[in-house]
């Protein structure tokens, strides 16, 4: 399953795909998600999570290393 980017008025800008990056198979669903600009968090059902952060330049989201985030 993929878990979706949907702008503000609700329509469809992304689809960001979920899977396993050692089995290279789908991985697990998307349980929660969190926003706190420009960073989105997503916690799996399994209990990992993917760090992902906006691009300015393109409005896209992008996966990040979380050792990279600068609180």
């Amino acid at each position: 399953m993929a878990d979706r980017d949907f702008v503000v008025d609700l329509q469809l800008s992304q689809i960001i795909p979920m899977f396993d990056e050692e089995t290279e198979e789908e991985g697990p669903n998307v349980h929660r998600a969190r926003v706190c600009d420009p960073y989105v968090l997503l916690i799996k059902v399994d209990g990992s999570a993917a760090v992902y952060k906006m691009d300015s330049a393109n409005l896209e989201l992008a996966e990040e290393r979380a050792d990279a985030i600068k609180v």
